[in-house]
């Protein structure tokens, strides 16, 4: 093909397609300059409706009675954990005087009706009762001083006053062994 243009339009033209072609690459990039910052736009809008409407949730719950009763309920439960293991020790402990008890009644003397037992320490018991003869109190006292899990009984001697039916009082400490060997919680 023959070029009939001069040197010097030549360098004109080959000038003026650059300069099309750098409007065109502006405009391209000013297009995608303004989409994004329409996008970012419409993302911050959004992003503070639901910041808003976030806080307003928000606020609701901590007017709302409900969260001051969950913390409530919350100690409530941490406070009836403590008691059930308190319960629990105190029940293993109770169980093995009990079953002292319930041995020295059955084997020596069926006649002891026990109406009371009362704790009255770690390891301080008393045991109030009616017994239809001396001698029968007289050997449940001596079975228990002669337990193992009991250390000490103390018996008044207002006990041993009547022949027959014994409106009793017995008071006795046992072995503090017995605190030391109910069973451990682990929390």
């Amino acid at each position: 093909m023959i070029n009939l243009l001069s040197e010097a339009a030549k360098n004109n033209l080959a000038h003026e397609r650059f300069s099309r072609l750098l409007v065109i690459i502006g405009v391209g990039l000013l297009a995608i300059l303004v989409s994004g910052a329409l996008l970012i736009t419409l993302a911050l809008a959004s992003l503070n409706l639901q910041k808003s409407e976030f806080s307003r949730e928000l606020e609701a719950a901590k007017k709302s009675p409900t969260l001051g009763r969950v913390e409530e309920v919350e100690a409530n439960i941490a406070k009836t954990n403590e008691k059930s293991k308190i319960f629990a020790q105190s029940l293993s402990r109770e169980n093995r005087i009990s079953s002292v008890l319930v041995e020295a009644i059955s084997t020596l003397a069926p006649s002891i009706k026990i109406s009371e037992l009362t704790y009255n320490g770690p390891v301080e018991f008393r045991l109030k009762g009616l017994v239809g003869t001396r001698d029968d109190l007289l050997k449940f006292i001596e079975f228990l001083d002669k337990s193992e899990q009991i250390d000490e009984v103390n018996s008044p001697i207002s006990n041993l006053l009547k022949d027959r039916n014994i409106e009793f009082s017995i008071s006795f400490t046992a072995d503090p062994g017995i605190i030391d060997e109910s069973p451990k919680t682990t929390p």
